[in-house]
């Protein structure tokens, strides 16, 4: 909980620095990379959880004679 806390009070603060030294498109550019960075570590570390591998799979039904 404390680096979510310190993510609330320096994203910000880091943000509107960059914003006014390096100017607007550097700074939304910077916002855009990051955005793309943690969705690519959140999608690309995601595992099927256990025991759903098949949920919404068809299975065929084989008829014993």
């Amino acid at each position: 909980m404390a680096i979510g806390q310190a993510g609330r009070a320096l994203g910000p603060l880091i943000f509107c620095t960059l914003y006014w030294w390096a100017g607007r498109e550097t700074a939304y550019a910077m916002g855009a990379a990051g955005m793309v960075a943690v969705s690519g570590l959140v999608f690309g570390g995601l595992k099927v959880p256990p025991g759903t591998e098949n949920v919404g799979k068809k299975v065929k039904v084989v008829e014993k004679s």
